[in-house]
């Protein structure tokens, strides 16, 4: 995902993985990528922002 990109609802938008096992995180509405808050290999917690976009319908 990068910023300035497109996202359609319920795509994926991220793959977290831990002990082997992948967690699809998918976009709950159409929008415009605004800011990326993660980087490939960052360890997350629970409620931790992944990324902010701009909703568009």
């Amino acid at each position: 995902m990068q910023v300035g990109a497109t996202v359609e609802a319920k795509t994926q938008a991220f793959v977290l993985d831990a002990m082997k096992m992948d967690t699809y995180i998918y976009a709950p509405h159409h929008g415009t990528v605004q800011e990326v808050c993660v980087q490939v290999g960052d360890t997350v917690q629970v409620g931790m922002v992944l990324a902010r976009y701009r909703s568009e319908g």
